[in-house]
C-alpha cells in the first residue's frame, strides 16, 4: 500500500553528541536547539534511506540526558521542554519523516512501566542514561513495536546493545561522528552495526 510506512525510533545520547552536533549549545542552548534537532533529523532521514531506499519511515525521536537532580528538573530540561511539542518538528525528508516534538528518554517505552526516572543528574555525572537507551532500543526492537532503532552517539557502550539487535535479525545501528571506529573494541563487522555522521 502506497501510504503505509515503517516504525522507526532516534535515541539521542545528548551528552555524549552536542560536541559535535551543536558545539555552541551550552552558551545558547534555546537559540541553538532548533538547529541542533534538525541536524539530528536529516542525518537520521540520510541513514535510513541509505539503508533501505524502497522504504517509508516515520521516525519517533527520543531524548536521552540528566534530566533530574533528584526529582528537580535541570536547566537544559526546561530549555528543552520549549520544544518537545513543536509542531515544526514535524518534517519530511524524502520517505522519511517526523512527528512533532520529541519524548524524553527518563520515560521508558516498555509497556508495564509508567514511571518515569529521576536522579539521572548526580554530583559525579549522569545516571541510568546508557542502560535506558539500550533498554529502549532492545525493547522496540524485541516487540516489533518498531522496524529499526537508531542510537546517536559516540559511545563504546552501546556497541553490545546493537550487535544483541543484529544478532535477533532486527534493525538496530550506532550512529557515531565523523572518523571514530570500533575495531579496537570488537571483531564484529562494523559496516553492518554502525555508520557515520556525514556533513
Amino acid at each position: 500500500m502506497s501510504g503505509s510506512f515503517e516504525r522507526a525510533f532516534l535515541f539521542i545520547d545528548w551528552h555524549n553528541a552536542k560536541g559535535y552536533i551543536s558545539p555552541n549549545f551550552d552558551r545558547h542552548p534555546r537559540r541553538e536547539l532548533p538547529d541542533a534537532l534538525l541536524k539530528m533529523q536529516q542525518q537520521t532521514a540520510k541513514l535510513l534511506s541509505k539503508l533501505d531506499a524502497t522504504k517509508r519511515f516515520r521516525v519517533t525521536m527520543r531524548i536521552y540526558h540528566g534530566w533530574h537532580e533528584g526529582r528537580n528538573p535541570m536547566p537544559i530540561r526546561r530549555d528543552f521542554e520549549l520544544f518537545s511539542r513543536d509542531e515544526m518538528l514535524a518534517r519530511t525528508f524524502s520517505k522519511v519523516s517526523f512527528g512533532a516534538g520529541f519524548e524524553f528518554g527518563n520515560e521508558p517505552v516498555c509497556l508495564d512501566s509508567s514511571i518515569p526516572f529521576y536522579s539521572t543528574k548526580r554530583a559525579h555525572g549522569q545516571k541510568m542514561v546508557d542502560t535506558a537507551i539500550v533498554c529502549d532500543l532492545l525493547e522496540v526492537l524485541r516487540t516489533d513495536t518498531a522496524h529499526g532503532g537508531i542510537i546517536l552517539s559516540d559511545d563504546d557502550d552501546f556497541i553490545p546493545a546493537v550487535v544483541a539487535a543484529h544478532s535477533w535479525k532486527k534493525q538496530g545501528y550506532l550512529l557515531r561522528r565523523p572518523g571514530s571506529r570500533i575495531k579496537e573494541a570488537t571483531d564484529y563487522d562494523e559496516n553492518s552495526i554502525v555508520r557515520f555522521w556525514s556533513e
